[in-house]
């Protein structure tokens, strides 16, 4: 998505719904335990820190990406928020204790969503603010 770049090897939208889907599946095969006792007590500072995390990733590979020029700021946005999201995602593996699949599909993949669409909203006020 951005020029200059190399070939694609993988259409964006694949890569994006490959990110959005696996996790959620490997997730759901890996911890068979859907309790919810305490749900959203325990799940917003998880949220909160995947958000972080996936933030100052987002912050930092700014650098890389403002070197180029994106030919679709929306799909550039989204698909590089949802990777700092899934940062998020990766720091919230090592570091929380809860090995529930209810909570990791809402709270750490929705690090991951949310990464991925305010990086698209981003993208399109970008895109509006430059023309």
């Amino acid at each position: 998505e951005i020029v200059p770049g190399a070939s694609r090897r993988i259409n964006p939208r694949t890569l994006l719904a490959l990110c959005l889907l696996v996790l959620p599946i490997t997730t759901i095969v890996l911890f068979p335990n859907f309790d919810v006792a305490y749900f959203v007590r325990r799940g917003v500072p998880c949220l909160r820190f995947g958000l972080l995390c996936a933030a100052i990733s987002a912050g930092l590979g700014f650098w890389l990406i403002r070197t180029g020029f994106a030919s679709s700021p929306v799909r550039l946005g989204a698909l590089f928020g949802a990777f700092a999201g899934l940062v998020g995602v990766g720091a919230l593996a090592l570091h929380c204790p809860i090995l529930n699949a209810a909570h990791i599909l809402v709270w750490h993949c929705g690090a991951m969503l949310i990464g991925g669409l305010a990086g698209g909203v981003l993208g399109a006020f970008a895109t509006r603010k430059l023309s």
